[in-house]
């Protein structure tokens, strides 16, 4: 059974339970896990905009971190000196929209 600090399941001290106390994050993380992909989705949608993007950029992230080719391939684009091998920001654009549109 638990104390009120959770001391006694956890078999070592926890002084309180708070917002950033390890517990609470575990507790967190483990609700995480917990939940459905639906669930997942729906919270996300909750998000602002710009936290929306954060996890944009993090899913990329997780989705590219060990994809050499992916690498070898950035990699050498950012190397690329060459400035008839670039876009102008304008026609960047435009190749986006492209890719956007249903």
């Amino acid at each position: 059974m638990l104390n009120a600090t959770g001391a006694e399941w956890l078999r070592c001290p926890v002084r309180r339970i708070g917002r950033g106390s390890a517990l609470h994050l575990a507790v967190k993380a483990l609700k995480l896990r917990l939940m459905s992909v639906q669930e997942i989705k729906e919270q996300l949608a909750a998000l602002p905009r710009n936290e929306q993007d954060e996890v944009i950029a993090y899913l990329f992230h997780l989705r590219h971190a060990h994809d050499r080719e992916y690498a070898s391939q950035t990699g050498r684009r950012l190397e690329d000196k060459d400035p008839s091998h670039w876009l102008p920001p304008d026609a960047f654009e435009r190749e986006l929209d492209k890719k956007e549109a249903p």
